[in-house]
Parts: C-alpha cells; structure tokens; sequence
C-alpha cells in the first residue's frame, strides 16, 4: 500500500483508543449486550456498530430513547459503567502491529498523541497494564471536549495541545464516527480497516493491519 500524504512534513499521529490501538471490541459490545439484558431487551451487532465513537454518555440516551428504558439518564450512564473498567484493564490487549507501530514513530521522534472519546478513569489502568503511557506526548479524552467523535472537537483540541497544523498530522481511527471527526478537522486519516466498521467516509485513506501501516512508514521514510 501507498499513503498519499506528506511525510516530510509529518510531525506527529493522533492515535484512537478501542478497536484502534486496544482490541476492546468484543468486549465493549458483550457489555451493551449484558446492558441492554437487564432491561429484557436484545440489541445486535448491526446495532452496536452504529454505536461506535461517541462517548458512553452521548450513546447511552441513544438507547433509552431507542428501547424506552425506565430509568432517568444519569443512572443508567452509571450503570452502563459498572465494572467496565476492571475489563479495560482485565481484558484490553494491544492490536497485533500497534506496539511496533508506536516504536517506530517514538525513534524517528513523531509525536504520539491518543485521542479517544473514552472517559480516561475507564482506560487507565488499561494504558498502565499495557505499558504504553510513555509513547503518547499527551492524551485526549472526553472530559476535554463538549463533544466527541463524530464531532471534530476533540480533533481540534488534539491540535491544539500538539500544537501542530492539521497538515503536520495523521489521524488513525478505526470506526465511521472517528474517521468523520479527524477528516472534520481537516487532518489526514487512516482507517484501519475491520469487521465493525460499517463504512468508509471518503477521503480517508486505507490500511489492512497496523503491521501493513509499518511497512508503508518504513518504506516512505526510507525515501526521504
């Protein structure tokens, strides 16, 4: 694969959190599936790809509008979160490819910031137990921003605290949601292609696997 982007004017990646860097997918969807059971409903997977990229409190309303859930909002936002954070750091493992792929931006000194709509008290203890805390420069999450993913705010603000232009970055996501707020804020994205993305905006660029997205970095670096 080729990337048409400007390498030589690349100074930093802004990397999603679940499905993109963390394999946290199958998780997050068995725990809206759990969530939507307590209730005697059934949700499904078509659903839950809908879902992906928003921030629990911005999805969460979309289902007590949607299944008609008795309780009021700010209870059900709590107990969506239960325990969720013990699976973050229980069951979130690295993608295979990330952790390489991190590597080599950290030696050719690109600056690393994550970008997540995740609340960060929910992927803490994930980003310690993975030991990956010290590639990022900074971290994004959703208590930076009003709104997240598929809004370009947190992009923005990504922006902002890199202090970097849009034409110095590279955003890679793995979801509609993200994918539409980086290309929003005007930054070249990557979408990592997988099962639960549901569609491709246009303009973004294509990868199959972070292992792939290495080798068209190494490659383009090595042209330079």
């Amino acid at each position: 694969m080729r990337l048409s982007m400007d390498f030589q004017h690349l100074k930093g990646v802004l990397i999603d959190f679940d499905g993109t860097l963390v394999d946290t997918i199958p998780f997050l969807f068995k725990h809206y599936l759990s969530f939507l059971k307590t209730f005697g409903q059934e949700g499904s997977l078509e659903e839950f790809k809908t879902l992906m990229g928003p921030s629990l409190e911005e999805f969460v309303p979309i289902l007590i509008e949607r299944y008609r859930l008795p309780e009021k909002k700010h209870v059900l936002i709590s107990l969506y979160h239960q325990g969720l954070a013990d699976t973050y750091k229980r069951e979130g493992k690295l993608i295979p490819g990330a952790r390489e792929f991190l590597d080599f931006c950290q030696h050719k000194k690109i600056k690393i910031g994550l970008v997540t709509s995740s609340a960060y008290p929910l992927i803490a203890s994930c980003i310690e137990a993975l030991e990956i805390k010290d590639y990022f420069a900074f971290i994004v999450t959703k208590e930076n921003v009003k709104k997240t993913k598929p809004d370009p705010e947190i992009y923005l603000h990504a922006l902002k605290t890199s202090s970097l232009l849009a034409d110095q970055v590279v955003a890679i996501e793995d979801s509609r949601a993200g994918i539409l707020a980086a290309l929003n804020a005007h930054i070249p994205t990557i979408a990592i292609r997988n099962p639960y993305l549901i569609s491709i905006p246009s303009g973004a660029m294509t990868t199959n696997s972070w292992k792939d997205l290495t080798l068209c970095f190494e490659e383009a670096y090595a042209r330079l």
